[in-house]
């Protein structure tokens, strides 16, 4: 990732831009941000993942907050919308940063049955909460997935193996 784009990220939210640190994400792409690293940022390209899905999934977490369900709270950019833009190719959502810890399956003292447990609790809750819930912006079918939709359009040369 690019660090001139977490820097226009922190110009366009009137943050410092010293006070930034790379967390992770699948393409090194979320960092924390804000003095205090209070809150979360992702950096996604358009042609991965489309700002469709993720005003559905902003939209659908404050819904499952609205009903007690302990997520991630999506924060709008400077009052306004779930999206910021940063160019053509690029844009970002912002979350409160919430406590909590990375559990990795090699981790025996908590990988385990009372984990599983609450783990199960959780997702109970989400999908109780998630039966009433009417989405204004519908998450995209499996099929309508970008890279999916580029291989039915591409003119591949079949093979035999």
């Amino acid at each position: 990732m690019e660090q001139e784009l977490i820097k226009e990220v922190l110009s366009l939210l009137d943050l410092d831009q010293s006070h930034y640190k790379l967390i992770g994400g699948y393409n090194n792409n979320v960092f924390e941000v804000g003095s205090n690293k209070e809150i979360i940022v992702k950096i996604l390209e358009d042609c991965v993942v489309s700002e469709r899905i993720l005003l559905a999934e902003s939209e659908w977490l404050e819904y499952l907050l609205s009903r007690g369900v302990k997520v991630a709270r999506p924060k709008r950019i400077q009052g306004k919308d779930f999206i910021g833009r940063i160019n053509n190719d690029y844009y970002f959502v912002c979350y409160e940063r919430i406590n909590g810890l990375h559990i990795h399956q090699t981790n025996n003292e908590v990988w385990g049955a009372p984990l599983f447990e609450k783990w199960g609790e959780a997702m109970g809750r989400i999908h109780t909460a998630s039966k009433t819930y009417k989405a204004n912006h519908e998450f995209p079918c499996w099929n309508e997935n970008k890279i999916l939709l580029q291989f039915e359009t591409a003119q591949l040369t079949p093979y035999l193996i």
